[in-house]
This record gives C-alpha cells, structure tokens and sequence, in this order.
C-alpha cells in the first residue's frame, strides 16, 4: 500500500512537471513570435565586441524600453556565425543560430555547418533542435553555458552603451 502511494505521488508531480515544462515552452514560442512581429517596425543599434578569440558585429532592439533582441554577426578564427537572440526581463528565451566553421586538416580544412534553435527558462533547456554536419546532437552544460555567457556579455553591453547614451 506505502509503495502504491508514493508511485502515485511521484507519477503525479512527474505528470505535473512536464505540463509546466510544455506551458512555459509555448509561453516562450509565443514571446519569440511577438518579438519577431515587433522588430517589424523598430530600428536598433549597432556596436562591435571583439575578445581574443572572436570578433562580433551586432544589432540589439529595444521594446518597452527593454533589449529584446539581438542580431549578431560573429568571426572567429575558423568560422562564421549569425545568431539570433531573444530576450525576456533580462533572459535569454530563445536561440537562433546559423554557422559554418572550418575544421583544419591535413592539408586543408573540413566544411563544418551547423544550426541551433535553442528556447531557454533561465538556465534549463526546454527544446533544442542542433544540428551539425546533418546530424542530430545534444549540447553539453558547458556549450549551453558558453551560449548563455555569451548571450549575456551582449546584453550587458547594449546595457551599457544605452546607459552612456542617457547620460551624454
């Protein structure tokens, strides 16, 4: 009877933890989709960042006075990227990405294409469909840490040419 009652309880907190995960997906999807309808008619800002391994050229958009989206065109050594990131209340929502890195080789280097349609809540992954030289893979915690930090860093300094703008 004692195992049939903590069975009961566990699948249904199991139960009523994937609905939560499945509402707070559509709640993100539905924030992307008003976002994308929104940069329809605003124009944003420029700025450049480089660090020593990348070199990134990027747009970020307010909304409600709010950084809501970035648009970022990123170098590095051996590969290109354009991301696309979505914003709620300071957090990264949504990941966006599209690259072509090239592999060294012997003797020369190895085409390496990639997508990433990542959708966050804080730290935790909701749904990732990536996709490397056309197969299907899974991102480490550190990958999807580097994308978070990354994202940040962007967010932090749009914050920052914004505040330097108000005071000037």
């Amino acid at each position: 009877m004692k195992f049939l009652i903590i069975t009961i309880f566990a699948l249904s907190f199991f139960l009523n933890s994937c609905a939560s995960r499945e509402e707070r997906l559509e709640k993100a999807k539905e924030k992307v989709n008003v976002i994308n309808e929104e940069l329809k008619t605003i124009k944003g800002e420029n700025l450049f960042y480089s660090d020593e391994k990348n070199r990134s050229r990027f747009t970020f958009y307010l909304i409600d006075e709010k950084i809501k989206f970035i648009n970022e065109e990123l170098f590095s050594e051996f590969g290109h990227f354009v991301n696309l990131y979505y914003f709620e209340n300071g957090k990264l929502i949504y990941l966006d990405s599209k690259s072509l890195s090239y592999i060294p080789d012997e003797e020369s280097f190895i085409k390496k294409p990639a997508t990433r349609k990542i959708y966050f809540y804080g730290d935790e992954v909701l749904e990732s469909d990536v996709v490397i030289k056309s197969e299907q893979v899974e991102l480490s915690r550190d990958e999807l840490d580097e994308i978070i930090g990354h994202s940040n860093t962007l967010l932090r300094l749009s914050s920052e040419h914004l505040d330097q703008h108000d005071h000037n």
